[in-house]
C-alpha cells in the first residue's frame, strides 16, 4: 500500500487522519505506519511520532521522562526503520531512541554515527 500525506493529513483506506501538525516523514514496519510530526522550532511539542494501523491511532510515542524524568526531552526530527524493523527515532539534540513499532515503548538507546 502507498503512504498518502499532505500537510498534515493521513490519508488511510477507510477515513483520513488529522494531526495538530504537518507530517514530516511516514514509513511502514509490520502493517503500522509510523509517522513523524514536523513541529515548529518555537514550540515546546514533544512525543511527536504516532503509530496508525487499522485507520487508527493505536499509539503516540512513549515519553522518555517515564524511563529518565530527568531527561531534557526535545521534539523528534527524524525516524528510519532498522533492519530488523524497530524504528530508531532522533530527537532535536541527536539523541537516538530505539522504538518498538507495535506499541511505541521505547526499549533503548543507541550512539549516534559521526
Amino acid at each position: 500500500m502507498s503512504i498518502i500525506f499532505e500537510r498534515n493529513i493521513l490519508y488511510v483506506k477507510i477515513r483520513d487522519i488529522l494531526f495538530d501538525y504537518n507530517i514530516e516523514k511516514v514509513i511502514e514496519t509490520n502493517g503500522v505506519f509510523i509517522v513523524l510530526l514536523d513541529i515548529p522550532t518555537k514550540d515546546n511539542t514533544v512525543n511527536n511520532i504516532y503509530g496508525i494501523a487499522n485507520d487508527d491511532i493505536i499509539w503516540r510515542i512513549q515519553s522518555y521522562l517515564k524511563i529518565d524524568p530527568h531527561f531534557k526531552q526535545t521534539s523528534y526530527v527524524h525516524i528510519l526503520k532498522k533492519e530488523d524493523n524497530k524504528i530508531v527515532a532522533v530527537d532535536f539534540c541527536g539523541c537516538r531512541f530505539i522504538v518498538d513499532p507495535l506499541n511505541g515503548k521505547i526499549i533503548g538507546r543507541e550512539n549516534s554515527i559521526r
